[in-house]
């Protein structure tokens, strides 16, 4: 045989004797070179490197005897030819000779297993599926992400990675959710996601291009290539344990080791990943070839380096128990020369397999029985039983004089039950084909096999079957089935060493519901009648069940008999007959959207049988939704009384409490749910709403990302995570989820400005004035149609350039919403007698050190207490200095946070409040509902929200002429009561620290322009502007407010693409607010932002001492800005235009000394802004001006 060509390699110094320690070789791809690998050690101690050539070869996947090679068209069987001890030149203990070719076509196929029937799966990258091979054409589509709209040739989110549990494919990786051809290319640095294919559950977020998922030892591990992380998933987080200095491509595991293959990484492909700058940082260069990596310590432990025979690996699998391998190249001429002539092909075996021990006569004749009725009911299949010595010998002769038997001897077991796992290691023998599994005290019958044969021509390769009211477990122990081989010895060996403390009768239903289900829960096909199933083929005779318990006399347990007997009676009542004939007839009403003949037909169902509990249920949604909770809730009463513990019908009660705003009934309704049932998806969704609105979020998090593991493709469940991580700034997973949303539901036009909102805080400018156009029609169509249940956010308009009438219509539409909400529960309120002393009242949740609550802290204590007493309501349980001063100003504090609405408002009538000012709107946690109740005579918004409310309970705004100005005013629900300035600021402390620029990346002597607004606040237009100043003002940079790696890279890369550098834009870290402040005195100009313009944050700036360039639009939002600097004295700071704002920021960065001025001028503190006393005198006026009206 010739010697084929060998890769020269260098390696760690004991490389090679870790192969020989682990008893295995190593395989490698490289299509950068066009080459297959095999590492093994020879006889003599010496590496063995040979290398083939094949067109662009990529994933691998390999056992002892064979393995398997995608390449660019085909994906290639390697068989091994040498027996067991064979050695081939006195040195090869395995050839692989490529036996099989599968012609796929260019499928960029990545990665690849081989199920338990011995199913080539593999990651179809071009068309962002999974796919197995089709016997006529190039593939078959298995699954696909939920995300993914359409099966294309367009490789939209790189789909790359495949891992299998057991052997059966379970979790892919992908590069991004994206849905557009190479879409995955813009969001590789942090879109990168694991997703769950058996429930489509996507189980982590925010990957920089995620490889090679593999499960091993229990957990999930994988490449976070972009960072040079290996590490595992854990709580649906990455868990980094290894930094490689490489992109990570290729992963295997033997012992406790991983094995990584490492590439360097192509400039064109992989800039802008964090792997650089971390490569950077250590000061090291990014290497190819192989790491061997201790999963314990997390230490690189061996390594062997690629880099004189290429510069980019694919993947490295591992050959077990093989010490110096071979293979044979299509393209070679020893194909010529190698032939080998194999044995007879056996047939394989369809066995049925049980256990048994001891001299019970109940299972000794029971398996005799079964032997012999086996002939009968399943000819051609094999009885195979697994005994120990204790069963006698007489029953062993019987068994063994029937040629259809086969006998297993087996250990004496040291604890009985753990001879029940005997009977499923047949599915590890690869001489079967089919087993089913089966009890020796129950009969084989023709209703199973009937069953068992409807399975055989399905393509589901488990078996169920349940056929009791008692058959409750998931799989019961005799009583299923499997093609092919699992490997489950190690499973059940692993499984009884975990659980050696509570070993008992019925461990092996424990097992199989434990490590089984998961496995057979998407891939079974079952026979149940009694619950979610598919009917018996067979119709039952008298009492006959499939798993009938014989005694050795041939009787049956007549108590399971009676059981049964009485169930079946049960379901031919001739009333129930009736009552689900109207209940399914209701049914199609209601999926016909007819819903008051719907409602009729399930109070019929209930006239004919009362005790019918799905029509009492059913009954009570549908009168639920028409907002007709009293009768709703008489029918979930009346369903309860029926049977208490229905968790359904305490689920839909409790979502009733919870829409009344009782939240306390409804969280104790809806956790006694699911008590009962911990899957149940409504009681999972509705205690999350519940503890959203409480805002236990972390809490609410978890519910719903349970409820949608549950229920795959929930929008419901992905639309509150988004709204939960837009609150808390995760903006990658917000847009992820309301991605996932808008793949679920195409026509959801309510996401535009939650998903718009969130590309702002991106900076995700993509297409953003067709975006912008298309939210305004459909927002235009939805509030001109009234369509109902339409929903928008208004907070997030505001961040977008929506005309203001069409504002002014959705905050009304919004208003609305609110007020019918409250309708049917809102009290009349009687209102106190004025007395000499007005009682005025703040709400907010922001009673705290929140940009609100630092600007107007100190305006409670300042009030005339001769004229006024002030009464602050607490939304929010945070607690903080800023909290106790605000509390130590008021007359009364109350935290109403665990309140409802309807509470919260009735304790404010109590307090006889007579002005009630809300400052917070449609912002965060504000809840308007509490001023929707009314509970006081006059209400008014103050401050917290920058846009009109659109509500009659609303009737006052608090402002001034510069934020909304004469002409808005007719896009205002309130009547305006001007103030002469709307801002005030309290005092605010400063540290001491002495900051210098260095410490902050920022130049020495550079001109440092600041904008510490919030991201969704810079648009496109604004921030091509700032890219010309930095143009026009040389070395200078731009200081931005730290953000998620996403808005950074955006913003970086933008600023390239207008000719600046990306290193001129830095980024502050989050520091406490005296810090803040104190570093804030670094900067030299401070630039606002025009769509959205800064209001705490100017004010803050301004304090600093820092001047602040502002530039006043046509809304509130955009106009917060010109009047902070008109109260504090400096209008020239206020630009009329784009040009304006250009020239002032080039003229000040360039004559310092103008700059200077302003500086001085704000020292002094003298302005309005800053005087608390003359601001709170103007609203007292205020107040005393709405009183009067």
């Amino acid at each position: 045989m010739n010697n084929p060509k060998t890769l020269t390699v260098p390696f760690s110094r004991h490389f090679l004797e870790w192969l020989h320690q682990q008893q295995v070789s190593l395989a490698l791809t490289t299509y950068q070179t066009n080459r297959l690998g095999l590492i093994g050690v020879q006889p003599n101690g010496q590496i063995s490197t040979p290398v083939w050539e094949f067109e662009r070869p990529m994933g691998l996947y390999a056992t002892t005897e064979r393995f398997y090679l995608a390449t660019r068209y085909q994906i290639w069987q390697f068989e091994n030819i040498l027996e067991n001890g064979e050695l081939l030149q006195e040195k090869y203990d395995r050839v692989y000779v490529p036996r099989i070719a599968y012609t796929t076509g260019d499928l960029d196929v990545h990665d690849l297993v081989v199920d338990p029937q011995g199913n080539i799966i593999f990651a179809n990258t071009e068309y962002s599926c999974l796919a197995t091979l089709h016997p006529q054409h190039s593939f078959t589509p298995v699954w696909q992400p939920n995300f993914i709209s359409k099966l294309a040739p367009e490789d939209r989110c790189h789909l790359n990675g495949l891992a299998a549990v057991n052997g059966i494919p379970r979790y892919v990786t992908a590069v991004s959710c994206s849905d557009v051809a190479s879409g995955w290319r813009h969001r590789r640095s942090d879109g990168g996601v694991v997703i769950d294919i058996q429930t489509n559950d996507i189980i982590a977020r925010g990957l920089s291009m995620p490889h090679s998922p593999r499960w091993y030892q229990g957990k999930l591990w994988l490449l976070n290539s972009g960072t040079g992380d290996f590490g595992y998933i854990d709580n649906e987080e990455f868990v980094a344990v290894t930094f490689c200095p490489g992109y990570g491509r290729g992963l295997a595991f033997v012992g406790d080791f991983a094995v990584v293959g490492l590439s360097k990484p192509r400039d064109y492909h992989f800039s802008g990943l964090l792997l650089g700058e971390k490569l950077q940082q250590k000061q090291a260069e990014a290497r190819c070839g192989i790491l061997i990596i201790d999963i314990k310590t997390g230490d690189i432990v061996e390594w062997l380096d690629m880099d004189t025979e290429a510069t980019e690996l694919y993947d490295v699998a591992i050959l077990p128990q093989v010490q110096c391998p071979m293979a044979l190249g299509f393209k070679s001429g020893n194909i010529a020369k190698l032939v080998t002539i194999g044995s007879p092909t056996k047939t394989q075996k369809k066995v049925i397999s049980f256990s048994i021990w001891g001299n019970d006569p109940m299972y000794n004749i029971g398996a005799i029985k079964n032997a012999e009725l086996a002939l009968k009911i399943y000819p051609g299949w094999i009885c195979r039983f697994y005994v120990d010595e204790t069963v006698p010998k007489e029953t062993l002769e019987r068994l063994a004089a029937w040629s259809h038997v086969e006998i297993i001897p087996m250990q004496t077991p040291s604890q009985n039950c753990t001879g029940l796992f005997w009977r499923f290691l047949a599915l590890n023998d690869p001489d079967v084909e089919i087993t089913i599994i089966r009890d020796t005290d129950s009969r084989l019958n023709q209703r199973e096999k009937a069953a068992v044969d409807e399975w055989l021509t399905s393509p589901f390769p488990f078996h169920i079957m349940r056929d009791h009211p008692l058959h409750r477990s998931k799989i019961m122990g005799g009583m299923w089935g499997f093609k092919g081989n699992l490997e489950i010895k190690t499973a059940i060996n692993n499984y009884v060493k975990t659980h050696s403390q509570s070993l008992r009768k019925g461990i092996d239903k424990l097992f199989l519901n434990d490590v089984i289900y998961p496995l057979a829960q998407y891939q079974s096909l079952v026979h149940d009648e009694f619950s979610e199933g598919k009917p018996f083929p067979l119709s039952r005779q008298n009492t006959e069940y499939v798993g009938q318990i014989f005694r050795e006399d041939e009787t049956t347990i007549s108590e399971l008999d009676d059981i049964l007997e009485q169930h079946l009676r049960t379901l031919e009542n001739p009333q129930l007959k009736v009552a689900k004939a109207e209940f399914e007839r209701g049914q199609d009403f209601k999926k016909q959207g007819k819903i008051e003949e719907a409602i009729t037909c399930f109070q019929n169902a209930i006239t004919a049988d009362p005790n019918y509990i799905p029509a009492h249920n059913n009954l009570g949604t549908l009168l639920q939704q028409q907002n007709r909770l009293s009768e709703a809730i008489t029918c979930y009463q009346n369903a309860l009384k029926i049977n208490p513990d229905s968790a359904l019908t305490l689920t839909n009660l409790g979502s009733i409490y919870l829409i009344k705003t009782q939240l306390n009934q409804a969280e104790e309704l809806l956790k006694r749910a699911l008590e009962l049932n911990p899957e149940l998806v409504p009681a999972l969704y509705n205690l999350g709403l519940l503890y959203k609105e409480k805002a236990k979020l972390d809490e609410a998090i978890q519910l719903f990302q349970t409820a949608a593991k549950h229920q795959r493709n929930y929008a419901d469940a992905y639309f509150q995570l988004g709204q939960i991580w837009e609150f808390q700034s995760q903006f990658t997973l917000a847009k992820l989820a309301y991605e996932r949303v808008q793949s679920l539901n195409p026509n959801a036009e309510y996401l535009y400005p939650h998903i718009g909102f969130v590309k702002l805080n991106l900076c995700d400018w993509e297409n953003y004035d067709n975006f912008v156009q298309d939210l305004i029609n459909s927002t235009t169509q939805y509030i001109q149609e009234d369509k109902k249940g339409f929903t928008l956010a208004p907070f997030q308009l505001n961040a977008l350039p929506i005309p203001s009438e069409l504002s002014l219509a959705v905050a009304q539409k919004h208003a609305a919403g609110i007020e019918k909400s409250i309708a049917e529960k809102k009290p009349k309120f009687i209102y106190s007698q004025k007395t000499d002393k007005l009682r005025v009242g703040y709400v907010s949740p922001d009673f705290y050190s929140h940009a609100v609550g630092r600007l107007i802290y100190q305006i409670f204590e300042t009030h005339n207490r001769d004229e006024f007493e002030i009464f602050g309501y607490n939304l929010l349980n945070v607690n903080d200095e800023v909290t106790e001063i605000i509390k130590n100003g008021c007359d009364q504090f109350r935290d109403i946070a665990q309140l409802s609405a309807s509470d919260a408002a009735v304790q404010i009538n109590a307090d006889g409040i007579d002005i009630l000012i809300d400052l917070a709107g449609y912002t965060g946690y504000g809840k308007p509902e509490i001023l929707a109740y009314q509970p006081a005579p006059i209400q008014a918004s103050f401050l917290g929200y920058p846009n009109t409310m659109g509500g009659n309970f609303i009737p006052y705004l608090l402002t001034d002429e510069w934020v909304v100005p004469a002409d808005l005013a007719k896009n205002y629900s309130e009547s305006i009561i001007y103030l002469p300035h709307q801002f005030i600021c309290s005092p605010m402390e400063i540290s001491n620290k002495q900051f210098s620029r260095a410490e902050f990346g920022l130049p020495e002597d550079g001109f440092v322009f600041v904008c510490y607004n919030r991201h969704f606040k810079i648009t496109p237009d604004l921030f091509a502007v700032w890219m010309g100043i930095l143009q026009q003002v040389e070395g200078s940079v731009l200081w931005l407010s730290l953000a998620v790696e996403e808005t950074m890279q955006n913003l970086r890369r933008r600023a390239g693409e207008m000719g600046v550098a990306p290193e001129r834009l830095i980024f502050a870290k989050k520091q406490p607010h005296p810090e803040y402040l104190a570093r804030l005195q670094l900067a030299d100009l401070a630039l606002d932002t025009w769509i959205y313009s800064g209001g705490s944050t100017t004010v803050a700036a301004l304090w600093a001492g820092v001047p602040v360039l502002t530039k006043p639009g046509d809304t509130n939002a955009s106009r917060m800005g010109a009047s902070i600097c008109a109260s504090a004295g400096l209008p020239e700071m206020i630009a009329n235009s784009v040009e304006e704002y250009e020239q002032k920021a080039i003229d000040w960065a360039t004559h310092p000394q103008k700059l200077q001025q302003l500086r001085q001028r704000l020292q002094k503190r003298d302005a309005p802004l800053f005087n608390v006393s003359g601001f709170v005198s103007h609203l007292e006026s205020a107040f005393r001006q709405m009183g009067n009206r």
